[in-house]
């Protein structure tokens, strides 16, 4: 082999190499992609768990909360019934409904926090959510992307390796049997 054909061959081969580069490329970005998607999708499972846990723990400190409160009306009405106080109205009555208005609203603040903190980690489930689809889109991306890279350097290659073949142009070798305008200049 001459050096223009080793020239020639190995610009075909580098232009192989490059799209089979491109295409492994685009094959890794894909999967980077999808394994990204996968933990959004963990992280969404996990922040919806995490509300439906913020749920429960404010039903159960409501509850908790509203216990206490009738905890505390009941040892109110035993301290001023023990103390001979009428507990139909005055101020012992003003104090046991203030208690229970107090006490209600805490519960209700209770149920809006915790209400609040599960609608938080549902918007964080939905932006994981939102966050796999990127990542799917990007690797199918990245993988068209590979193919596209892939055709272009081969078409470059291509290009090259033919402007590089008529350029230089082998030695003619002599065809067999002889053309008939070589015959005649042979048998003159």
């Amino acid at each position: 082999m001459c050096v223009m054909e080793v020239a020639i061959a190995a610009s075909a081969a580098s232009g192989l190499l490059s799209a089979a580069g491109a295409l492994q490329q685009g094959r890794a970005a894909k999967a980077q992609g999808e394994y990204q998607a996968a933990v959004s999708r963990n992280n969404q499972q996990l922040a919806e768990w995490q509300a439906e846990d913020s749920e429960a723990r404010g039903r159960q400190e409501e509850r908790r909360h509203r216990l206490q409160i009738s905890q505390l009306a009941g040892r109110q009405r035993a301290t001023m019934a023990g103390s001979g106080l009428a507990l139909e109205g005055g101020t012992p009555l003003d104090l046991l409904s203030d208690t229970a208005q107090w006490g209600e609203l805490d519960a209700l603040t209770i149920r809006s926090n915790a209400a609040r903190a599960a609608w938080g980690h549902r918007i964080e489930a939905s932006n994981q959510g939102a966050e796999a689809g990127f990542q799917l889109a990007a690797g199918r991306s990245a993988a068209q992307a590979g193919i596209t890279a892939a055709g272009t350097s081969l078409l470059g290659s291509a290009g090259t390796v033919a402007d590089m073949w008529y350029r230089w142009k082998p030695p003619k070798r002599a065809s067999y049997p002889p053309s008939t305008s070589t015959r005649s200049t042979i048998s003159s």
